[in-house]
């Protein structure tokens, strides 16, 4: 129930996103956030499926099983939906498996993600017993943007070449209200429930229409999306969320007839670690570290549930397994009865030695499994039995688990002065050589604006003195998806214990950070619109990650557009600062900050001359802005 507390902040800020006041937000993601993906899509298969057909999702990421399904644009995962019955579901929304909205998507509802399955034989005249069931959720944590869009189940009738919608849902979550539509049988269905947007919904269609009962028969699920009509709301990006679970096509069924007799699943397992996702290995290594990271008695969960009314005898099996080694230790978590749709929550402790045989890293895979003993006729279940987890230790402090379910950032009228720091606190003291980043795309990518790589030291556990900023920089869009753009750090710069890292905003534009829902950390993230600095309350973690000692990868190729270094003179200066060079003829105006990241003063500049008499002694930053919009920097010192 926490989690769906905490959503419904989410939505209160995205119901507000439109406002001109300057305000931190949440938006529905247009990048979705797979790995080594591209565009690419799954291929069908040539030779038809024989019954049973199920798929709960639960083995293929990121795209689904290609031995059942041709998709275009639906997600695998086991991250977006809200407790689904198992541990994986599909997912769809806006946008392709490159993470751009389909070109044709426009305020009006129209086809966006399809999942078809390939062939089937269905080849059966005359039987009533076919079924085909699935469970649904609209939203999970993602969004649904009109009651107009839906969710859609077609038909395919081989004889006659077509599609035939068979089955339709529109969701209205303010008033908590689901509209189904059974095209088959000329049937609607309203359902009610105030958690319409986390639970999923039981639908079974029968399938006996002689022109279905043939082979080559085919189903597919797609939905119908849009994008919002106001073209100022920062959440203007992806959106009309639905996720599916437990496909299951079968004979010998009923209508009611909608779970599956089986055990699964429920939770994907999550890092070791007590305080991030990911520590650098040379960090990790020491005793101090070890005691701060890991529990006393090391825990394993695992987290299942029966989803039927049989009982079912369950072992539970654990493995961890040394990349650097091959070396896998497996143990067993004991057996015990599972009684008809009954929740598990297990942990096994276990003692392990973390070491690896890669001097600057380690990797390691956490699996948990259940064996049971099974009928012959569901054993086409077993697929959701298995969940696992992989632990990497390389150079980069992180709290993410690597997968963004929104975008953060700040937004509006005031907000481009903001800022945004992420608060670390480091084991070993190192050089910090560069900072991960994770950007969602936002639409037509407005959020390809300036802003300024800064580090803060710490002031009593809030941001500080600036101690580092990097202007000139954009976010960069990789093409293969859940991809970090990584900022090299050129300054040399040693930290210790806890230190911040964000950016300073140049424009009012959302730079859209990847924001991870599925991972906790209270009390790290500062925000900063009104000259102060204040904690956010948004549940979730920010996907900026320092990266220590030496880059192991090279900096994403981000060419700074000019020179950003700036000289200015005298300096130190007492009343009047003036701009070296050519270059005063093109400056528009200019900024001062203090070292804590405050704006103390903003003026027009004049034959390249800036009044300072009025600031008090001490050390700033100057900015000028050039009247093409690049941002030149100098460090200026006031001295009387």
């Amino acid at each position: 129930m926490r989690l769906n507390k905490w959503h419904q902040v989410v939505v209160a800020l995205l119901l507000i996103a439109s406002s001109a006041v300057s305000q931190e937000v949440l938006v529905p993601l247009e990048y979705t956030p797979l790995q080594g993906v591209g565009g690419a899509k799954s291929s069908a298969s040539t030779s038809s499926v024989s019954l049973p057909f199920f798929d709960d999702f639960a083995k293929q990421y990121p795209v689904p099983n290609a031995l059942l399904w041709q998709t275009n644009g639906t997600l695998s995962n086991s991250t977006f939906a809200i407790n689904p019955p198992s541990i994986g579901v599909a997912s769809f929304d806006l946008i392709n498996l490159k993470g751009e909205i389909y070109s044709h998507i426009s305020t009006t509802s129209k086809d966006a993600d399809i999942l078809t399955s390939n062939p089937i034989n269905l080849n059966y005249p005359g039987d009533l017993t076919i079924y085909l069931s699935f469970a649904y959720q609209p939203q999970g944590l993602g969004r649904i943007a009109s009651k107009t869009d839906s969710l859609a189940v077609d038909f395919y009738d081989v004889a006659n070449d077509q599609w035939v919608n068979a089955w339709r849902v529109s969701a209205d979550i303010p008033n908590n209200t689901l509209t189904e539509t059974n095209r088959l049988e000329n049937k609607t269905r309203i359902r009610k429930d105030t958690e319409i947007k986390s639970k999923f919904f039981n639908v079974a269609l029968p399938i006996y229409d002689e022109r279905y009962l043939k082979d080559g028969f085919r189903f597919r699920f797609r939905n119908l999306a849009s994008i919002s009509e106001n073209a100022q709301d920062p959440a203007r990006t992806n959106g009309d969320n639905w996720h599916i679970d437990l496909v299951y096509l079968n004979r010998n069924r009923y209508e009611a007839d909608t779970i599956p007799n089986d055990i699964a699943i429920s939770k994907p397992i999550k890092s070791i670690l007590t305080n991030y996702t990911s520590v650098p290995w040379l960090h990790f290594k020491q005793s101090s570290v070890l005691q701060a990271e890991l529990a006393n008695r090391l825990e394993f969960p695992i987290s299942y549930r029966n989803l039927g009314p049989t009982t079912w005898n369950v072992t539970r099996r654990f493995e961890v397994m040394n990349h650097s080694t091959n070396e896998t230790y497996a143990f067993s978590g004991g057996a015990e009865n599972i009684y008809a749709f009954q929740d598990v929550d297990f942990i096994r402790y276990y003692l392990y030695d973390f070491t690896s045989d890669w001097s600057d890293s380690a990797k390691y895979t956490f699996k948990s499994y259940l064996i049971t003993d099974f009928e012959e006729e569901t054993k086409h279940f077993r697929q959701n039995d298995t969940t696992e987890y992989t632990q990497e230790f390389k150079n980069y402090y992180a709290y993410d688990d690597g997968s963004a379910e929104m975008g953060y950032g700040l937004y509006g009228d005031g907000s481009q002065n903001g800022m945004v720091a992420l608060k670390y606190n480091i084991y070993a003291e190192d050089k910090l050589a560069g900072v991960k980043i994770y950007f969602n795309r936002s639409y037509k990518d407005s959020n390809q604006q300036f802003f300024k790589l800064t580090i803060w030291d710490s002031n009593n556990g809030a941001p500080g003195n600036i101690i580092y900023q990097r202007t000139g920089i954009k976010p960069l869009f990789r093409d293969s998806l859940n991809q970090f753009t990584l900022y090299k750090i050129d300054e040399d710069i040693t930290l210790s214990g806890e230190f911040f890292v964000g950016w300073a905003q140049t424009t009012t534009d959302l730079l859209n950070v990847g924001f991870d829902l599925n991972t906790l950390p209270s009390n790290k993230l500062y925000y900063n619109l009104f000259g102060y600095w204040q904690t956010t309350e948004l549940p979730g973690a920010l996907m900026v990650r320092p990266v220590f000692g030496e880059l192991t990868e090279n900096p994403t190729n981000i060419d700074d557009v000019e020179d950003t270094k700036l000289s200015v003179y005298p300096n130190p200066a007492s009343t009047v600062v003036k701009i070296a060079g050519d270059i005063t003829n093109s400056i528009s105006h200019i900024r001062i900050f203090n070292l804590s990241g405050q704006l103390v003063l903003e003026q027009q500049v004049h034959n390249g001359e800036v009044n300072v008499e009025h600031l008090n002694q001490g050390t700033y930053i100057l900015q000028a802005l050039t009247r093409s919009g690049h941002p030149k920097t100098a460090k200026l010192v006031i001295l009387r």
